[in-house]
Formats: C-alpha cells, structure tokens, sequence
C-alpha cells in the first residue's frame, strides 16, 4: 500500500496529466486497500480510477475490466451484492466487446451466478453458473470446471432439486480425483463447501459437521 502511495505522489510530484495513468495507479492503491481490509477506502479509490478511465477513453480496455472485476468481488465481500452484480456485468460487457468470438473468462460468468444467488434470483444464478461451466469445459480450464460445478450444485440446493445437486457433485467428485488437486485448493473447498450445503438440505446433520470439520 506505501508503496502505491508513494507512486502515486512521485507522479502527482512530476505534473503529469495523464487521466490513464493515474488511474493504474488509483487502481493500485484501490487493489492494496482491498487486501488491508480497508474496503471502504477501496471502494472510493475504485470509483476514481473507474472516472478517469471514462476521461480517458479507455472505459472498454483491459484496465477497466480488470478493475470492474476486482471491483464486483470486493463488493460482494461487503454484502454489497447489487454494486457487486453492476461491476461484474459491467466487466462482461466490456470481455465481451474486446473478445473476437465473444467469449470470456468463466470466472466472470461464476462470479455473477454468486451474486445473483445471494440476491435470491436462484433460477438466473443456475444459468450464469451453467455458462460458466460450459466455457470452463471448451477453456479446458479444470479448476474452473470444478468450480463452476460446486456453485450449480449449490443453486439447485437451493431450487429444492437435490437429486440433481447430488449428481452434480458426484461428476465433480469424479473430475477432481482425475485432476489430483490439492486438498486446500479453491475448487476443492468450494466442492466441500457444496457438499455440506447439500447434506443440510437433506437432513444429514453428522454428515454436515463432518463436511465443515
């Protein structure tokens, strides 16, 4: 974060006038604020870097998506999940302008599944997440792949289709053994995760406990 800072005052230091370049390093600042846990700060500097890249010109690069990304994660951590769902529907647009074929990143697509599940809107969550899956599988991205099955599973807990989450789970439980992951791994806790969501749902308590332990 000083270091940021520093940056930031040497360029303000030298007159500069570029809006793009102060931007990567408002963005910066914003990206060290958000890893200290000073969200709200974050959530200000993001907002000044998203300004000055609209001033100059660049509110479809690769900045901006990279800064509408991170933005939407860190709303969500907030609970802010519509400023969350905003940027990263924001970020869609603008991986989808600059991409040739018009696709993108699964990630951007499992990130707005999340949000929308946590807004209650399960049905729309299932079908970002089902996008999600689908551009892991031809990405041929395994983590994502895996990822991507523990939030569907969860959706349909959450729609009351358990039959269907157990399905889910097991293809997922099947994949992760081919992939050997490690156990602390992202996609293996979030399949841990879905897993205990699921026993929940169907009254399995001692399988649950166990699940979080």
């Amino acid at each position: 974060l000083q270091f940021a800072e520093h940056a930031l005052e040497a360029f303000d230091r030298a007159g500069r006038e570029s809006p793009e370049n102060r931007a990567l390093l408002v963005m910066d600042i914003g990206y060290a604020l958000a890893l200290n846990g000073r969200l709200a700060a974050a959530d200000t500097r993001f907002q000044e870097a998203d300004r000055l890249l609209a001033t100059s010109g660049r509110a479809n690069s690769r900045f901006a998506l990279s800064l509408n990304t991170t933005w939407g994660v860190f709303l969500g951590r907030t609970g802010q999940e519509l400023g969350a769902l905003a940027r990263t529907e924001r970020a869609i647009q603008i991986a989808e302008w600059m991409s040739p074929d018009g696709s993108i990143a699964p990630v951007l697509h499992i990130n707005r599944g999340t949000s929308l599940r946590r807004l209650g809107r399960f049905e729309e969550a299932l079908q970002a997440h089902l996008r999600g899956l689908e551009g892991a599988e031809r990405g041929r991205a395994p983590a994502d792949v895996l990822v991507a099955r523990a939030a569907i599973a969860i959706d349909l807990v959450e729609l009351g289709r358990l039959a269907e989450a157990e399905q889910m789970l097991a293809a997922a439980d099947s994949e992760q053994r081919e992939q050997s992951l490690p156990p602390g791994s992202t996609a293996a806790l979030n399949l841990v995760n879905s897993r205990a969501r699921l026993w929940t749902a169907q009254g399995l308590l001692y399988e649950d406990d166990e699940a979080w332990s």
